[in-house]
Formats: C-alpha cells, sequence, structure tokens
C-alpha cells in the first residue's frame, strides 16, 4: 500500500511539472480543435501552404461529415495580425468573393468568438449579413493571434429563406478571407478583408476527402484593366503632356507626318491613351457584369469605380473638345487652350490617384506602391525644373 501511494504521489507530481513547465516555458505552437492528422483519409483538408501541418500552417480548413450527406464539421485555424478578427470560409461559383456564400468565426470586442453568416450578393460590393440557420456546436478560441473554430453545418435547407448553398448539389472553390470587425453594427459584423483571401486552384467536393492547395488569386480581368489604365496613363499621357508643355520651341523648322514633332508626339500619344483607357474600361465592366451596387459609399472599391467614370468621361471629352478647336490665331483660341489644359490636367491628376488606389485594392507588394509614389515625385520635380527653364529661356 505504502508503495503504491508512493508511485500515485510521484506521478501526480511528474503531471504538475510538465503542466507547468508547458505553460510557462513552452512556445504557443497551436490549439487543440483542428489539426491535419488524417488528411486525404478520414476528412478533407485544405491547407495553407500546401501540405503545411498543423502549426506550419497559416491557414487550414478541414471537412468532414457528421451523419453522411446531412451535415458536415467544419475545422478553421487562420494566422490573424492585430488588424484582423475573423478568419472564414466562403463558397463561391468563380475563385471570386461575390456571389460568394461566407462563413466566418468572429471574434467580439469582450474577446467571445461567434459564428457569422453573410452572403456576397452577384454584381453587388458589400458583404449583407444573414442568420445562422443550419449551423450548430460551434467551439472556438484564439491565442496568440491564432483564431481556432469548428462548426457542424447542414449540406443544405429544404426551403431556405436566405442564400445556402448546397453542399451536396455541386463543387464549389473554397475561399478564405481574414480581416477586421465592423462595429459600427449591432451586432458586429465583418468588414472588407485587409489582404486578397486565398483561394483553392480547384473546385472542391465537400462529400470527399482529398487534400488541396491554394493561393492569392488576381483575376485575369481585373490585372489586364490595371495594366492598361497604368500604360495609358502613367506613360503615354505623362510624356505626351511633357512633350505639349514644354517641347513646342524644339525642332521649330521640322515636321513629322504632316504636323510640328511635338504635335505629332502628342497627338499620337494621346491616342494610344485614348485607346488604352477605354479597352480597360470596357475590360473591367465585362468582369463585373455590368454596372455594380455599392452598399457603402466610403468603400475604396466605389470610390475607385466613380472616380475612374470621371477620368473616362474627362479623357474622352479632351480629344472631342480637340477636333473642334479654332485656329492659333481666332480670338477665341485661349478659350479652348484653357479648357483643354484644365480637363487634361485635371484627368491626368485623378488618373494618378485612381491608379494606386487600384494597386491597393489588388493588395500589391508595398515596394511596387513605393516606386509608383517616386515615379509621380521625380514627374513633378522634372515639371518643376522644365517650368524654370521655360521661363529663364523667356527672360533671356
Amino acid at each position: 500500500m505504502y508503495l503504491f501511494l508512493h508511485l500515485q504521489m510521484r506521478e501526480q507530481i511528474r503531471l504538475f511539472v510538465v503542466v507547468v513547465y508547458t505553460v510557462c516555458f513552452s512556445s504557443y505552437e497551436v490549439l487543440a480543435l483542428v489539426d491535419a492528422i488524417g488528411c486525404g483519409e478520414h476528412k478533407g483538408c485544405f491547407q495553407y501552404p500546401d501540405g503545411c501541418q498543423d502549426a506550419e500552417c497559416e491557414l487550414l480548413v478541414t471537412w468532414q461529415a457528421v451523419t453522411a450527406g446531412i451535415d458536415t464539421e467544419f475545422g478553421i485555424i487562420g494566422k490573424l495580425t492585430s488588424e484582423e478578427h475573423y478568419v472564414g470560409i466562403g463558397f463561391s461559383h468563380n475563385q471570386q468573393m461575390h456571389d460568394a456564400d461566407v462563413w466566418a468565426c468572429l471574434q467580439l470586442a469582450d474577446s467571445s468568438i461567434v459564428l457569422d453568416h453573410s452572403y456576397n450578393l452577384a454584381n453587388v460590393y458589400g458583404n449583407v449579413q444573414t442568420n445562422t440557420t443550419g449551423a450548430t456546436n460551434l467551439t472556438a478560441a484564439f491565442d496568440n493571434g491564432v483564431l481556432e473554430c469548428t462548426f457542424t453545418r447542414l449540406n443544405k435547407l429544404e426551403d431556405p429563406q436566405e442564400p445556402f448553398f448546397d453542399l451536396t448539389a455541386m463543387e464549389y472553390y473554397l475561399m478564405v478571407p481574414r480581416g477586421p470587425r465592423d462595429d459600427t453594427h449591432d451586432p458586429p459584423k465583418l468588414k472588407k478583408h485587409i489582404e486578397i483571401p486565398i483561394v483553392s486552384n480547384e473546385k472542391i467536393n465537400f462529400t470527399l476527402y482529398s487534400t488541396y492547395g491554394g493561393d492569392v488569386n488576381l483575376p485575369t480581368l481585373p490585372k489586364v484593366h490595371g495594366s492598361l489604365m497604368m500604360f495609358g496613363w502613367i506613360v503615354c499621357a505623362s510624356i505626351a503632356i511633357i512633350c505639349a508643355r514644354y517641347y513646342k520651341p524644339m525642332w521649330p523648322g521640322r515636321q513629322l507626318l504632316g504636323q510640328k514633332v511635338w504635335f505629332t508626339f502628342h497627338r499620337s500619344l494621346m491616342v494610344i491613351n485614348v485607346v488604352c483607357f477605354s479597352a480597360a474600361f470596357v475590360v473591367i465592366f465585362v468582369h463585373v457584369g455590368g454596372w455594380v451596387i455599392y452598399t457603402s459609399t466610403s468603400d475604396k472599391q466605389f470610390i475607385h469605380a466613380t472616380i475612374g467614370c470621371i477620368v473616362v468621361g474627362l479623357g474622352l471629352t479632351n480629344p472631342i473638345m480637340a477636333l473642334f478647336r479654332p485656329h492659333p490665331t481666332n480670338d477665341n483660341r485661349w478659350i479652348f487652350n484653357w479648357a483643354h489644359f484644365s480637363v487634361g490636367t485635371s484627368a491626368h491628376i485623378l488618373a494618378m490617384f485612381n491608379v494606386y488606389l487600384g494597386m491597393e485594392l489588388l493588395n500589391l507588394p508595398s515596394y511596387s506602391k513605393g516606386v509608383f509614389v517616386g515615379w509621380i515625385c521625380f514627374h513633378f520635380v522634372m515639371e518643376i525644373c522644365l517650368e524654370i527653364m521655360n521661363c529663364v529661356n523667356k527672360e533671356s
């Protein structure tokens, strides 16, 4: 008996020491709710980076049937920054966040964690909060910047009153957004994700147990839109403006294509710019499927779209005015000159601001935005230098 008690006491002391050491000295890795054990065998997994295991994962989503064909348990692990308060999963038809069924684990201001269900309508930018009917058994925890949760979701609802994607009817792309909380609503809701969500490389059948990987997905058409706008306004328009404003005295006796050299360059570059921004305007409309509705006028996408429409309007107005410009000797020529200068300069400045805003919307690396700001500073300094040279030449 004495030996038995002695051994029991030693075991309790050993366990106590292990617990104390774990709490005080071991580094935090992952919580205990979700893991990658059995991925591809008895549960499906989406891992980012591809093939990561537990603590290695920046994002991990798992799913397995609770009752076959009836409901599925989802598990989510997400590493968050100090500005982010939720991690979620979105079921999407097209690797884009609009027209997506989004389920997110949201940390509130009191540190409690709730399940949030929302839907991004097609052709509408904004997150519409809905009810969590069909989801139960939420368990969640947050520690050291890692949010982890599990919940059970019905595969389908017989008569859904709000959008509820049927997991048995078709396959979906899986998107994993992370972002801040909007406390201006009661109850709080999701704000737009800070970084572009990670999206699966292929559509997923959530009734099967396979492993999937993914990455940040930048759709092709927005990239084409941005490239055309940048080439048109940054390259063509900027050079054309410099030529018209400061190079008129150059090559006074020479012509190119029947016109003064500066004017040929100015007109040709501006025509290319008009073609570029017109094509970019059409491309983005094709991408979003026409005119869209914005739920908030403070949304960066609403601001970008509004300024973009103004820029295109001004950009088309200037060449139309140029077609009806009076002769240089006409008494009203000064009116055209000021109107042409004002409209063109306004369009160029607004375009520069909108290009930068577009770079933020595409979540381009910070160094690319630094290069762009550096170019704007360089362009501004060059204009000042050329303006000073013009003044000096006039005085001499």
